[in-house]
């Protein structure tokens, strides 16, 4: 998930661990489909690993790191 921004060292080490995460990524996009009728349809929202990645800031809050 590169956008040409530079993250702080904490950030930047989720990112390099998310990058290489394809299963758990894979898991996290089923979770986000599981129960919709078609989940093809209707506005796009945020893709799995951007709920990943906030999953990891939500953990770095949790534990003081921020």
């Amino acid at each position: 998930m590169r956008q040409g921004v530079r993250l702080e060292p904490l950030l930047e080490a989720i990112s390099k661990f998310l990058d290489s995460q394809h299963g758990m990524i894979e898991r996290v996009r089923r979770d986000l489909v599981r129960g919709l009728k078609q989940p093809r349809k209707g506005r796009c929202g945020l893709t799995a690993p951007q709920v990943a990645a906030l999953a990891g800031c939500d953990a770095r809050q949790e534990l003081g790191l921020s």
